[in-house]
């Protein structure tokens, strides 16, 4: 009668080996699809954006800044690390008269080319970012002393959430903006504001 000493509870080292490789094997298969999945992903995506940044550099040629700035915006969600991308975006908001998008823009792709080891973009955003600084209209958002003490209350600037360090000197693009005091999830207050650049507006 086998029991488990001969039988099946200690099982032959030759198949446990097989069985092992062909686990190893089987790993190795699904890692090399996967690897070529997100290869393919990579180069479709890239593809992608390329045909976007080609169309909004052509409309850019031809002075269409309004239709270009969001294929090109669109081209740097797909390709957040593109430095070239981005500085031609934050070329075409700064055309566009947008100058504080394209601050804010030129801001990014000098940190990027940092991180990438491209001095010369890095240098070339920088400066970009310096010349425009003066030109920049700002926001000088007041808000009282009791509501920056509540932990719900937040200041939003055409729809997005500011951060309290920039509620001082908020740059914003030439035009009509609105910001909204709001707390507890409900808002407080709102107010139109005409920003112009290198103007100063309080509210």
């Amino acid at each position: 009668m086998k029991g488990f000493i001969d039988g099946i509870g200690i099982r032959s080292p030759g198949r446990r080996a097989a069985r092992i490789a062909a686990a190893a094997a089987a790993a190795c298969s699904s890692l090399v699809i996967a690897t070529r999945a997100s290869a393919e992903s990579r180069a479709e995506r890239d593809a992608r954006a390329q045909a976007l940044y080609d169309r909004g550099t052509a409309l850019m040629d031809a002075r269409d800044y309004g239709a270009a700035c969001p294929l090109l915006d669109a081209v740097t969600r797909m390709v957040p690390e593109g430095v070239g991308a981005r500085l031609t975006l934050a070329s075409c908001f700064e055309e566009d008269g947008k100058l504080a998008s394209a601050s804010r823009e030129y801001q990014l792709a000098a940190a990027l080319a940092e991180n990438a080891g491209q001095p010369e973009r890095r240098k070339r955003a920088a400066a970009k970012v310096e010349e425009l600084e003066p030109k920049l209209g700002k926001l000088e958002i007041d808000v009282p002393a009791g509501a920056r003490a509540r932990a719900d209350y937040v200041v939003r600037f055409d729809g997005e959430i500011v951060p309290e360090p920039h509620w001082a000197g908020l740059a914003a693009d030439r035009g009509e903006h609105e910001v909204a005091l709001v707390a507890g999830g409900a808002t407080v207050v709102t107010k139109r504001v005409h920003v112009d650049d290198g103007g100063r507006v309080a509210v």
